[in-house]
Protein backbone atom coordinates (compact mmCIF):
# COMPACT_ATOMS: atom_id res chain seq x y z
CA UNK A 1 0.00 0.00 0.00
CA UNK A 2 2.94 2.33 0.60
CA UNK A 3 4.40 4.44 -2.18
CA UNK A 4 8.10 5.11 -1.69
CA UNK A 5 9.42 8.02 -3.73
CA UNK A 6 12.74 6.21 -4.10
CA UNK A 7 11.14 3.20 -5.77
CA UNK A 8 9.11 4.71 -8.60
CA UNK A 9 8.69 2.32 -11.50
CA UNK A 10 7.59 3.39 -14.99
CA UNK A 11 6.23 6.70 -13.65
CA UNK A 12 3.26 5.02 -11.94
CA UNK A 13 1.82 6.04 -8.59
CA UNK A 14 -1.59 6.60 -7.02
CA UNK A 15 -2.95 10.04 -7.91
CA UNK A 16 -3.39 11.57 -4.45
CA UNK A 17 -0.97 10.83 -1.63
CA UNK A 18 -0.11 11.94 1.92
CA UNK A 19 3.07 11.51 3.92
CA UNK A 20 2.88 8.27 5.91
CA UNK A 21 3.99 9.90 9.18
CA UNK A 22 1.04 12.30 9.03
CA UNK A 23 -1.41 9.44 8.45
CA UNK A 24 0.19 7.62 11.38
CA UNK A 25 -0.36 10.59 13.69
CA UNK A 26 -4.12 10.47 13.01
CA UNK A 27 -4.20 6.75 13.77
CA UNK A 28 -2.35 7.39 17.05
CA UNK A 29 -4.93 10.06 17.91
CA UNK A 30 -7.64 7.45 17.32
CA UNK A 31 -5.97 5.22 19.88
CA UNK A 32 -6.17 8.09 22.42
CA UNK A 33 -9.95 8.05 21.87
CA UNK A 34 -10.16 4.32 22.47
CA UNK A 35 -10.15 3.16 18.84
CA UNK A 36 -8.26 -0.09 18.33
CA UNK A 37 -5.21 0.34 16.11
CA UNK A 38 -5.50 -3.07 14.43
CA UNK A 39 -9.12 -2.45 13.47
CA UNK A 40 -8.33 1.06 12.23
CA UNK A 41 -5.58 -0.26 9.98
CA UNK A 42 -7.81 -3.03 8.67
CA UNK A 43 -10.62 -0.60 7.83
CA UNK A 44 -8.16 1.73 6.11
CA UNK A 45 -6.57 -1.08 4.12
CA UNK A 46 -3.17 -0.40 5.70
CA UNK A 47 -0.55 -2.46 7.51
CA UNK A 48 1.94 -1.58 10.22
CA UNK A 49 4.79 -2.00 7.74
CA UNK A 50 3.36 0.88 5.68
CA UNK A 51 4.82 3.24 8.28
CA UNK A 52 8.33 1.77 8.35
CA UNK A 53 9.68 4.47 6.02
CA UNK A 54 8.89 7.95 7.41
CA UNK A 55 9.14 9.60 3.96
CA UNK A 56 6.87 7.06 2.26
CA UNK A 57 3.47 8.16 0.95
CA UNK A 58 0.05 6.62 1.51
CA UNK A 59 -3.27 7.05 -0.36
CA UNK A 60 -5.19 10.23 0.41
CA UNK A 61 -8.36 8.13 0.62
CA UNK A 62 -6.99 6.32 3.67
CA UNK A 63 -6.05 9.61 5.32
CA UNK A 64 -9.46 11.21 4.77
CA UNK A 65 -11.25 8.07 5.97
CA UNK A 66 -9.07 8.04 9.09
CA UNK A 67 -10.16 11.60 9.87
CA UNK A 68 -13.81 10.73 9.31
CA UNK A 69 -13.51 7.82 11.74
CA UNK A 70 -11.70 10.03 14.24
CA UNK A 71 -14.34 12.77 14.03
CA UNK A 72 -17.13 10.22 14.58
CA UNK A 73 -15.56 8.82 17.76
CA UNK A 74 -16.99 9.85 21.15
CA UNK A 75 -15.04 12.64 22.82
CA UNK A 76 -13.40 13.80 19.58
CA UNK A 77 -14.57 17.43 19.70
CA UNK A 78 -11.15 18.89 20.54
CA UNK A 79 -8.95 16.08 19.19
CA UNK A 80 -7.82 18.19 16.24
CA UNK A 81 -6.58 20.97 18.52
CA UNK A 82 -4.85 18.42 20.75
CA UNK A 83 -3.21 16.67 17.82
CA UNK A 84 -2.20 19.97 16.22
CA UNK A 85 -0.57 21.17 19.44
CA UNK A 86 1.77 18.15 19.23
CA UNK A 87 2.87 18.90 15.65
CA UNK A 88 6.57 19.38 15.01
CA UNK A 89 8.97 19.40 12.05
CA UNK A 90 9.66 15.73 12.76
CA UNK A 91 6.26 14.86 11.26
CA UNK A 92 7.49 16.11 7.87
CA UNK A 93 10.34 13.61 7.67
CA UNK A 94 13.45 14.69 5.74
CA UNK A 95 11.73 17.91 4.67
CA UNK A 96 11.04 18.85 8.30
CA UNK A 97 14.62 18.04 9.27
CA UNK A 98 15.86 20.41 6.58
CA UNK A 99 13.47 23.16 7.74
CA UNK A 100 14.92 22.98 11.26
CA UNK A 101 18.37 23.88 9.92
CA UNK A 102 17.22 26.76 7.68
CA UNK A 103 18.60 30.27 8.34
CA UNK A 104 15.17 31.54 9.45
CA UNK A 105 11.54 30.43 9.55
CA UNK A 106 10.66 32.34 6.38
CA UNK A 107 13.30 30.41 4.44
CA UNK A 108 11.95 27.19 5.96
CA UNK A 109 8.42 28.10 4.87
CA UNK A 110 9.58 28.88 1.33
CA UNK A 111 11.33 25.52 1.28
CA UNK A 112 8.08 23.84 2.32
CA UNK A 113 6.32 25.66 -0.52
CA UNK A 114 8.87 24.35 -3.01
CA UNK A 115 8.70 20.76 -1.79
CA UNK A 116 5.03 20.57 -0.73
CA UNK A 117 4.45 17.53 -2.99
CA UNK A 118 6.61 15.50 -0.62
CA UNK A 119 3.82 16.00 1.97
CA UNK A 120 0.64 15.94 -0.14
CA UNK A 121 -0.40 16.76 -3.70
CA UNK A 122 -3.90 17.74 -2.59
CA UNK A 123 -3.89 19.04 0.99
CA UNK A 124 -0.61 20.95 1.38
CA UNK A 125 -1.35 24.70 1.15
CA UNK A 126 -0.25 27.26 -1.37
CA UNK A 127 1.90 29.92 0.32
CA UNK A 128 2.12 33.60 -0.63
CA UNK A 129 4.56 36.11 0.86
CA UNK A 130 4.34 39.92 0.80
CA UNK A 131 6.10 42.66 2.75
CA UNK A 132 4.05 42.13 5.91
CA UNK A 133 2.42 38.70 5.80
CA UNK A 134 2.87 35.04 4.98
CA UNK A 135 -0.42 33.51 3.83
CA UNK A 136 -1.21 29.80 3.67
CA UNK A 137 -4.28 29.18 1.51
CA UNK A 138 -6.01 26.37 -0.36
CA UNK A 139 -9.49 25.22 -1.28
CA UNK A 140 -9.78 21.80 0.35
CA UNK A 141 -12.07 19.18 -1.20
CA UNK A 142 -15.49 19.37 0.46
CA UNK A 143 -15.23 15.91 2.02
CA UNK A 144 -12.25 16.92 4.15
CA UNK A 145 -13.18 20.61 4.45
CA UNK A 146 -16.30 19.78 6.48
CA UNK A 147 -14.30 17.92 9.16
CA UNK A 148 -13.78 20.51 11.90
CA UNK A 149 -11.15 18.43 13.68
CA UNK A 150 -9.03 18.29 10.54
CA UNK A 151 -9.10 22.08 10.16
CA UNK A 152 -8.32 22.50 13.87
CA UNK A 153 -5.29 20.25 13.48
CA UNK A 154 -4.06 22.04 10.35
CA UNK A 155 -4.22 25.50 11.95
CA UNK A 156 -3.01 24.58 15.43
CA UNK A 157 -0.34 22.34 13.88
CA UNK A 158 1.02 25.17 11.74
CA UNK A 159 1.39 27.36 14.83
CA UNK A 160 2.97 24.58 16.89
CA UNK A 161 5.47 23.71 14.16
CA UNK A 162 6.51 27.33 13.66
CA UNK A 163 6.83 27.95 17.39
CA UNK A 164 9.10 24.91 17.70
CA UNK A 165 11.19 26.10 14.75
CA UNK A 166 11.58 29.64 16.07
CA UNK A 167 11.39 29.24 19.83
CA UNK A 168 8.69 31.95 19.92
CA UNK A 169 6.66 32.01 23.17
CA UNK A 170 3.01 31.00 23.23
CA UNK A 171 1.85 34.61 23.54
CA UNK A 172 3.84 35.91 20.54
CA UNK A 173 1.29 37.48 18.14
CA UNK A 174 2.21 35.25 15.19
CA UNK A 175 -1.22 34.77 13.57
CA UNK A 176 -3.26 37.57 11.96
CA UNK A 177 -6.43 35.79 10.81
CA UNK A 178 -7.76 32.33 9.96
CA UNK A 179 -10.46 31.19 7.54
CA UNK A 180 -12.23 27.84 7.94
CA UNK A 181 -14.25 26.34 5.08
CA UNK A 182 -16.39 24.39 7.55
CA UNK A 183 -19.38 25.86 9.43
CA UNK A 184 -18.84 27.29 12.93
CA UNK A 185 -18.47 24.34 15.31
CA UNK A 186 -19.40 24.06 18.97
CA UNK A 187 -16.73 23.70 21.61
CA UNK A 188 -13.52 25.70 22.11
CA UNK A 189 -13.27 29.30 20.96
CA UNK A 190 -10.98 28.97 17.92
CA UNK A 191 -10.18 32.69 17.93
CA UNK A 192 -8.80 32.36 21.45
CA UNK A 193 -6.88 29.16 20.66
CA UNK A 194 -5.32 30.54 17.47
CA UNK A 195 -4.87 34.05 18.81
CA UNK A 196 -6.54 35.79 15.88
CA UNK A 197 -9.96 36.54 14.33
CA UNK A 198 -11.54 33.47 12.72
CA UNK A 199 -14.02 33.29 9.84
CA UNK A 200 -16.14 30.19 9.22
CA UNK A 201 -17.91 28.97 6.06
CA UNK A 202 -15.23 30.80 4.09
CA UNK A 203 -14.65 30.22 0.36
CA UNK A 204 -11.16 28.89 1.06
CA UNK A 205 -8.89 27.78 3.86
CA UNK A 206 -6.57 30.65 4.83
CA UNK A 207 -4.06 31.30 7.59
CA UNK A 208 -2.24 34.65 7.69
CA UNK A 209 0.97 35.08 9.72
CA UNK A 210 3.16 38.07 10.58
CA UNK A 211 6.26 37.97 8.41
CA UNK A 212 8.43 40.01 10.81
CA UNK A 213 8.30 37.27 13.46
CA UNK A 214 9.43 34.67 10.93
CA UNK A 215 12.61 36.43 9.79
CA UNK A 216 14.64 35.95 12.98
CA UNK A 217 17.51 33.40 12.88
CA UNK A 218 16.51 29.87 13.88
CA UNK A 219 18.24 28.51 17.01
CA UNK A 220 19.35 25.31 15.20
CA UNK A 221 20.34 26.89 11.89
CA UNK A 222 23.17 25.04 10.12
CA UNK A 223 23.90 26.40 6.61
CA UNK A 224 26.00 23.46 5.44
CA UNK A 225 23.54 20.84 6.62
CA UNK A 226 20.62 22.83 5.26
CA UNK A 227 22.19 22.99 1.78
CA UNK A 228 22.82 19.24 1.82
CA UNK A 229 19.28 18.41 2.92
CA UNK A 230 17.82 20.78 0.34
CA UNK A 231 19.71 18.95 -2.42
CA UNK A 232 18.43 15.65 -1.02
CA UNK A 233 14.85 16.93 -1.10
CA UNK A 234 15.36 18.04 -4.71
CA UNK A 235 16.47 14.54 -5.63
CA UNK A 236 13.43 12.93 -3.98
CA UNK A 237 11.07 15.44 -5.59
CA UNK A 238 12.54 14.77 -9.03
CA UNK A 239 11.65 11.10 -8.62
CA UNK A 240 7.99 11.88 -7.99
CA UNK A 241 6.17 11.57 -11.29
CA UNK A 242 3.68 14.30 -12.12
CA UNK A 243 0.01 13.44 -11.69
CA UNK A 244 -1.01 12.70 -15.24
CA UNK A 245 -4.74 13.09 -14.69
CA UNK A 246 -5.86 16.29 -16.34
CA UNK A 247 -9.25 15.96 -14.62
CA UNK A 248 -7.64 16.21 -11.15
CA UNK A 249 -5.71 19.36 -12.06
CA UNK A 250 -8.67 20.90 -13.90
CA UNK A 251 -10.98 20.23 -10.95
CA UNK A 252 -8.60 22.01 -8.59
CA UNK A 253 -8.38 25.02 -10.91
CA UNK A 254 -12.17 25.13 -11.32
CA UNK A 255 -12.58 25.24 -7.54
CA UNK A 256 -10.19 28.15 -7.24
CA UNK A 257 -11.63 30.02 -10.26
CA UNK A 258 -15.22 29.94 -8.93
CA UNK A 259 -14.37 32.79 -6.57
CA UNK A 260 -14.17 35.10 -9.62
CA UNK A 261 -17.25 33.88 -11.51
CA UNK A 262 -18.10 30.88 -13.66
CA UNK A 263 -14.92 29.37 -15.15
CA UNK A 264 -14.89 28.22 -18.76
CA UNK A 265 -12.85 25.51 -20.49
CA UNK A 266 -10.81 28.01 -22.50
CA UNK A 267 -9.55 29.74 -19.33
CA UNK A 268 -8.85 26.50 -17.50
CA UNK A 269 -7.17 25.01 -20.56
CA UNK A 270 -4.87 28.03 -20.75
CA UNK A 271 -3.83 27.50 -17.13
CA UNK A 272 -3.01 23.88 -18.01
CA UNK A 273 -1.14 24.92 -21.18
CA UNK A 274 -3.77 23.14 -23.27
CA UNK A 275 -6.11 24.37 -25.98
CA UNK A 276 -9.81 24.18 -25.19
CA UNK A 277 -10.23 21.36 -27.71
CA UNK A 278 -7.31 19.39 -26.26
CA UNK A 279 -8.62 19.86 -22.72
CA UNK A 280 -12.05 18.54 -23.69
CA UNK A 281 -10.47 15.57 -25.48
CA UNK A 282 -8.24 14.70 -22.52
CA UNK A 283 -11.21 14.88 -20.17
CA UNK A 284 -13.25 12.54 -22.40
CA UNK A 285 -10.34 10.10 -22.28
CA UNK A 286 -10.69 10.18 -18.48
CA UNK A 287 -14.45 9.53 -18.75
CA UNK A 288 -15.62 12.99 -17.78
CA UNK A 289 -16.33 16.43 -19.24
CA UNK A 290 -15.67 20.01 -18.19
CA UNK A 291 -19.38 20.51 -17.49
CA UNK A 292 -19.44 17.44 -15.22
CA UNK A 293 -16.38 18.65 -13.29
CA UNK A 294 -17.89 22.11 -12.83
CA UNK A 295 -21.21 20.65 -11.74
CA UNK A 296 -19.54 18.28 -9.28
CA UNK A 297 -17.44 21.01 -7.68
CA UNK A 298 -20.45 23.28 -7.35
CA UNK A 299 -22.54 20.55 -5.72
CA UNK A 300 -19.88 19.69 -3.13
CA UNK A 301 -19.32 23.33 -2.21
CA UNK A 302 -23.04 24.13 -2.25
CA UNK A 303 -23.83 21.46 0.35
CA UNK A 304 -20.97 22.73 2.51
CA UNK A 305 -22.01 26.40 2.32
CA UNK A 306 -25.77 25.86 2.63
CA UNK A 307 -25.25 23.87 5.83
CA UNK A 308 -23.85 27.04 7.45
CA UNK A 309 -26.79 29.07 8.91
CA UNK A 310 -25.01 32.39 8.59
CA UNK A 311 -24.58 32.24 4.81
CA UNK A 312 -27.53 33.43 2.70
CA UNK A 313 -28.54 31.53 -0.44
CA UNK A 314 -27.69 34.49 -2.68
CA UNK A 315 -24.18 34.53 -1.15
CA UNK A 316 -23.78 30.84 -1.93
CA UNK A 317 -24.84 31.52 -5.51
CA UNK A 318 -22.16 34.20 -5.75
CA UNK A 319 -19.48 31.95 -4.24
CA UNK A 320 -20.31 29.27 -6.80
CA UNK A 321 -20.02 31.60 -9.77
CA UNK A 322 -23.72 31.93 -10.63
CA UNK A 323 -24.78 35.27 -12.07
CA UNK A 324 -28.37 34.81 -10.80
CA UNK A 325 -29.58 33.21 -7.53
CA UNK A 326 -32.44 31.56 -9.46
CA UNK A 327 -29.95 29.50 -11.48
CA UNK A 328 -28.35 28.29 -8.25
CA UNK A 329 -31.76 27.36 -6.77
CA UNK A 330 -32.61 25.27 -9.84
CA UNK A 331 -29.26 23.52 -9.74
CA UNK A 332 -29.53 22.83 -6.02
CA UNK A 333 -32.97 21.25 -6.40
CA UNK A 334 -31.60 19.10 -9.23
CA UNK A 335 -28.71 17.94 -7.04
CA UNK A 336 -30.58 17.27 -3.81
CA UNK A 337 -34.29 17.19 -4.63
CA UNK A 338 -34.99 19.99 -2.15
CA UNK A 339 -34.53 23.76 -1.87
CA UNK A 340 -31.51 25.22 -0.05
CA UNK A 341 -33.82 26.27 2.80
CA UNK A 342 -35.21 22.75 3.21
CA UNK A 343 -31.72 21.25 3.01
CA UNK A 344 -30.52 23.60 5.75
CA UNK A 345 -33.56 22.85 7.90
CA UNK A 346 -32.95 19.10 7.62
CA UNK A 347 -29.27 19.47 8.41
CA UNK A 348 -30.11 21.59 11.42
CA UNK A 349 -32.52 18.90 12.59
CA UNK A 350 -29.83 16.23 12.19
CA UNK A 351 -27.41 18.29 14.27
CA UNK A 352 -30.00 18.91 16.99
CA UNK A 353 -32.26 15.88 17.10
CA UNK A 354 -35.44 16.13 19.10
CA UNK A 355 -35.60 14.06 22.27
CA UNK A 356 -37.32 10.73 21.90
Amino acid sequence: MTFDAREVADGAKPADLVLAAIVGSVIEAGELLGLERAKLLEQLGLQGTDFAEPDALLPLEAYVTAWEMLAAAPGSGDIGLRLGAQSSPRLLGALGYAMVHAPDALTAILMFRRFRRLVSDTLAPEIDVDDEHVTYHLVWPARIARIVQFADCAFAGTLALLRELTGLPEDAPLSVEAWFQCPRPPGPDRARVLGCPVRFAAPETRFVLRRSLLEQPLPRSHPGLFDYLERHASTVLARLPADGRVSVRARRLITEALRSGEPNPREIGKLLSLSERTLQRRLREENTTFAELLDGVRRELAELYVAEPGVAAYEVAFLLGYSEPSAFHRAFRRWTGVTPQEFRRRRSGDANPSPA
